[in-house]
C-alpha cells in the first residue's frame, strides 16, 4: 500500500459523514434531551424526526470509520474494504474511539425514546446519551487535546452539551407551535427560561476554546483556522440575535395567543435551525485546518530522530523528520561498506506497525547528493514503528537494515 496525502474525494467524504453524524447527534440526542429535561412532556406526535436522525447517525458511523482509516493511512479509495484501513479507522487515532462513543450515545438516546420521556428510565437514558455525546467530542480533535488538557476537555464537553440542549430543542419547539398544542404556552415558558443558562455555558466555554486555539487576534484573518472561526462566529451571532428577538419580543406575545407573533416565532426558530446546520457544516472544515496554537509548535521545530545501524559490513544513518504523527520524511545517509562510502543502485524504505496491523508502507528513495530521501509517508499512530531499508549494492547483492523509530503524538 503506498502512502500519500488523502485525496479530495476522501476529504469530502469525511466532511459529509461527520456532518451527518453531528447533525444527527444534535437533532436526535438533543431532541431527546429537550423532551426529558426542558419540555418535560411526552409528545403525542412530532418526534419521528428524532428517530430518523438517530438512525441516520448510526448509519453514518460506518463510512466515517472507514474514511477515517483511509485518511489516517493516506490510502487510496480502492483500499476502503481492506482490514488495515478499518483497523486504522478504529485504533490509529482518537477519532475512532470518539466515533464509537457517539454511536453508543445514539443507541442510548433511541432506547430513551422507547420509554416515556418523563419516566425515570427515559430521563436516565437521556442524561446518559447527553453525557456520552459530550465525552465523544471531548476525546478527540484539536480543541479537546490542546493544553491545558483538563481545561480544554471540560470546555469542549460543556460546549457540546449546551449546543445539544439548545439546538436540539428547536425542531420539537417548532412542531409544538405549528400544531398549536393546548400546552404550547407552558412549553414555551420552559424553553425560554432555560435558554439564558445554556447560552451562558455555551459562550464561556467557546471563549476559552477560542483563546487557547487562536492565541493572537491577527490569527483570525491570517490562518485558515481563524477564517473558519470568523465564519462560525458570524453565524452564531446571527442565531443569538434571533434568539434575543424570540425571547424578549415574541415569546410573551405568543403566550398571549398572538397568532401573528406565533408565525414569526416559527419562522425565526426555523431560521435558527438552518443557521445551526450551517455552523455544523463550517465546523467540519476544522478537521483539515490546524489551529494557530499548533502552527506555533509546527513539526519543523521538533528535533529530528536518527539512528546508525549496520549489518554484514554495511552501515547507514537513518533520520526521521519530524518524528511525530503525520507526514514524515526518512533520510538515508552515510552508506558505507567496510568504512568506505558507496552509492547503492537503489534504496527501498519500509515502515510498519505490525502490532496494529498497519503497513508496511513502502517508498523508493530518491537520491539527492549523498542522501537518499523517502517522502510521502503519513504515520497515523504514535509509538514504535519498524523501519527497514533495503540497499541494492550490486545486481547480485542487497542488504536490509532494520531498526525502530519512536514516533511522538504531535501537537494537535
Amino acid at each position: 500500500m503506498s502512502v500519500g496525502q488523502s485525496d479530495p474525494i476522501i476529504r469530502v467524504g469525511l466532511w459529509s459523514a461527520r456532518f451527518i453524524l453531528m447533525l444527527s447527534l444534535i437533532i436526535g440526542v438533543g431532541g431527546v434531551g429537550y423532551f426529558t429535561l426542558i419540555g418535560r412532556y411526552d409528545p403525542k406526535a412530532g418526534d419521528t424526526i428524532i428517530s430518523v436522525a438517530l438512525c441516520a447517525g448510526l448509519v453514518s458511523t460506518l463510512p466515517l470509520l472507514a474514511l477515517q482509516g483511509l485518511d489516517s493511512l493516506g490510502a487510496p479509495l480502492p483500499d476502503l474494504l481492506t482490514a488495515a484501513v478499518w483497523k486504522a479507522g478504529l485504533y490509529a487515532t482518537s477519532y475512532g474511539g470518539s466515533i464509537l462513543i457517539a454511536a453508543t450515545a445514539l443507541t442510548v438516546a433511541y432506547a430513551a425514546r422507547l420509554f416515556k420521556y418523563t419516566s425515570s428510565a427515559g430521563v436516565l437514558l437521556s442524561l446518559t446519551a447527553l453525557l456520552l455525546t459530550g465525552v465523544a467530542s471531548a476525546s478527540a480533535g484539536h480543541a479537546a487535546t490542546a493544553p491545558p488538557r483538563g481545561l480544554t476537555t471540560l470546555a469542549v464537553f460543556l460546549h457540546v452539551v449546551a449546543v445539544l440542549l439548545w439546538m436540539g430543542s428547536l425542531i420539537p419547539l417548532v412542531v409544538t407551535l405549528t400544531r398549536e398544542r393546548s400546552d404550547a404556552s407552558w412549553i414555551l415558558r420552559q424553553f425560554s427560561s432555560s435558554v439564558p443558562g445554556i447560552v451562558a455555558i455555551l459562550g464561556a466555554s467557546g471563549l476559552v476554546l477560542a483563546v487557547v486555539q487562536v492565541r493572537t487576534v491577527s490569527a483570525l484573518w491570517t490562518t485558515d483556522y481563524g477564517v473558519v472561526l470568523l465564519v462560525k462566529l458570524a453565524l452564531v451571532i446571527s442565531i443569538l440575535f434571533l434568539a434575543l428577538v424570540n425571547r424578549y419580543w415574541l415569546t410573551e406575545a405568543v403566550i398571549a395567543d398572538d397568532r401573528r407573533a406565533t408565525r414569526w416565532l416559527i419562522r425565526s426558530a426555523s431560521t435558527e435551525i438552518v443557521l445551526g446546520s450551517l455552523v455544523i457544516a463550517v465546523l467540519g472544515l476544522w478537521r483539515f485546518t490546524p489551529p494557530p496554537r499548533a502552527l506555533l509548535l509546527a513539526p519543523s521545530d521538533v528535533a529530528v530522530q536518527y539512528t546508525k545501524i549496520s549489518k554484514d559490513g554495511v552501515s547507514a544513518t537513518l533520520t526521521a523528520k519530524p518524528p511525530v504523527v503525520g507526514p514524515l520524511r526518512i533520510e538515508v545517509s552515510e552508506i558505507r561498506i567496510g568504512g568506505e562510502r558507496v552509492k547503492p543502485l537503489s534504496v527501498k524504505i519500509e515502515l510498519d506497525k505490525p502490532s496494529y496491523g498497519i503497513g508496511p508502507f513502502v517508498r523508493e528513495a530518491r537520491q539527492q547528493g549523498d542522501v537518499y530521501l523517502g517522502d510521502g509517508f503519513v504515520l497515523p499512530l504514535d509509538g514504535f514503528w519498524i523501519i527497514r531499508v533495503t540497499l541494492l549494492i550490486t545486481e547480485f547483492r542487497s542488504v536490509t537494515l532494520t531498526d525502530v523509530f519512536d514516533i511522538a503524538k504531535g501537537t494537535s
